[in-house]
């Protein structure tokens, strides 16, 4: 498992046990390796793709639902990283 991968799953056990601050701080070290990711090279993905799921998620994370953080992490994200 890559170190996205492992970000993304901790993210989303953090949200899913209500530790929001720990799901929060996991989530932009998440993103910070998507970016980097992306800046090298290293991702290849369908950036239309990606920019859908980030706006749902910056959409769920705004709204509380942390449950659907969770899973667009875990189920979603992950496989860009994976």
């Amino acid at each position: 498992m890559t170190g996205g991968a492992q970000l993304a799953r901790e993210a989303a056990l953090a949200f899913r046990t209500g530790a929001q601050g720990a799901g929060n701080d996991a989530l932009a070290r998440f993103v910070d390796t998507l970016v980097n990711d992306l800046q090298t090279g290293q991702l290849s993905c369908p950036a239309q793709e990606l920019e859908r799921l980030l706006n749902e998620l910056l959409a769920a994370q705004q709204r509380g639902d942390w449950l659907w953080v969770a899973d667009i992490l875990e189920y979603r994200l992950i496989s860009f990283v994976a």
